[in-house]
Protein backbone atom coordinates (compact mmCIF):
# COMPACT_ATOMS: atom_id res chain seq x y z
CA UNK A 1 0.00 0.00 0.00
CA UNK A 2 2.01 3.26 -1.19
CA UNK A 3 2.34 6.27 1.62
CA UNK A 4 -0.18 8.45 1.57
CA UNK A 5 0.76 11.76 3.18
CA UNK A 6 -2.37 12.94 5.63
CA UNK A 7 -3.22 16.53 7.53
CA UNK A 8 -2.37 15.92 11.22
CA UNK A 9 -5.24 15.98 13.49
CA UNK A 10 -4.70 18.12 15.60
CA UNK A 11 -3.97 21.16 13.50
CA UNK A 12 -6.89 23.28 12.93
CA UNK A 13 -8.28 23.54 9.44
CA UNK A 14 -7.88 27.59 8.34
CA UNK A 15 -10.35 28.41 5.76
CA UNK A 16 -9.69 31.49 3.60
CA UNK A 17 -10.16 33.77 0.34
CA UNK A 18 -8.42 35.89 -1.81
CA UNK A 19 -10.40 38.62 -3.19
CA UNK A 20 -10.14 42.32 -4.83
CA UNK A 21 -10.48 45.26 -2.87
CA UNK A 22 -14.05 45.09 -3.39
CA UNK A 23 -15.27 41.51 -2.62
CA UNK A 24 -14.77 39.69 -5.86
CA UNK A 25 -12.74 36.95 -6.99
CA UNK A 26 -9.64 37.86 -8.02
CA UNK A 27 -8.55 37.11 -12.31
CA UNK A 28 -5.68 34.40 -12.94
CA UNK A 29 -3.50 37.29 -13.96
CA UNK A 30 -4.05 39.16 -10.96
CA UNK A 31 -3.02 36.13 -8.74
CA UNK A 32 -0.31 35.69 -11.10
CA UNK A 33 0.78 39.27 -10.15
CA UNK A 34 -0.05 38.37 -6.31
CA UNK A 35 2.03 35.30 -6.78
CA UNK A 36 5.29 36.75 -8.03
CA UNK A 37 4.94 39.94 -5.81
CA UNK A 38 5.72 37.27 -2.99
CA UNK A 39 8.81 37.16 -3.88
CA UNK A 40 9.11 40.80 -3.73
CA UNK A 41 7.86 40.95 -0.01
CA UNK A 42 10.21 38.14 0.53
CA UNK A 43 13.40 39.83 -0.95
CA UNK A 44 14.36 42.53 1.75
CA UNK A 45 13.81 40.41 4.79
CA UNK A 46 10.58 39.33 4.66
CA UNK A 47 9.62 43.40 5.49
CA UNK A 48 6.72 43.00 3.26
CA UNK A 49 5.60 40.15 5.34
CA UNK A 50 5.94 42.07 8.53
CA UNK A 51 3.84 45.12 7.13
CA UNK A 52 0.82 43.08 8.02
CA UNK A 53 0.75 44.13 11.19
CA UNK A 54 1.14 47.78 11.05
CA UNK A 55 -1.52 48.26 7.83
CA UNK A 56 -5.16 48.98 8.18
CA UNK A 57 -6.50 45.78 6.41
CA UNK A 58 -3.57 43.60 7.43
CA UNK A 59 -2.10 43.51 4.22
CA UNK A 60 1.40 42.38 3.01
CA UNK A 61 3.36 44.32 0.37
CA UNK A 62 2.37 41.66 -2.48
CA UNK A 63 -1.66 42.50 -1.53
CA UNK A 64 -0.83 45.94 -1.98
CA UNK A 65 0.46 46.20 -4.97
CA UNK A 66 -2.22 43.51 -6.02
CA UNK A 67 -5.02 44.91 -4.99
CA UNK A 68 -6.14 42.10 -2.78
CA UNK A 69 -7.56 40.99 0.13
CA UNK A 70 -7.21 37.95 2.71
CA UNK A 71 -10.43 36.92 3.99
CA UNK A 72 -11.18 34.59 6.67
CA UNK A 73 -14.49 32.29 6.12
Amino acid sequence: MPWVPRRPSNIPQIRCSITDLYGNRISFERATGRHFAKWLSSMVLGIGYIMVGFTERKQGLHDLVAGTLVRRG
